[in-house]
């Protein structure tokens, strides 16, 4: 287990460029679970990946299509 902390300050978190027009900020995980915040610029297109730990998703504004299993 890593980086799990009981309180997350946001301000200090560096973006990190993945290029694509994608930046992220790891906010924290453990071998379960993990908390990334994500900005995609308009056309931004993430890297196919997957994880073994859960991963959940919530979009603060704006609109994203996501495919999983092949399903839109």
């Amino acid at each position: 287990m890593a980086y799990m902390l009981p309180f997350v300050n946001d301000a200090s978190i560096e973006w990190e460029d993945l290029g694509n027009g994608v930046k992220r900020k790891i906010m924290v995980y453990d071998d379960k679970a993990m908390l990334v915040k994500v900005v995609f610029e308009t056309g931004g297109i993430g890297a196919l990946h997957n994880h073994y730990h859960s991963q959940l998703s919530y979009v603060a504004s704006g609109s994203f299509e996501i495919e999983i299993d092949a399903q839109k």
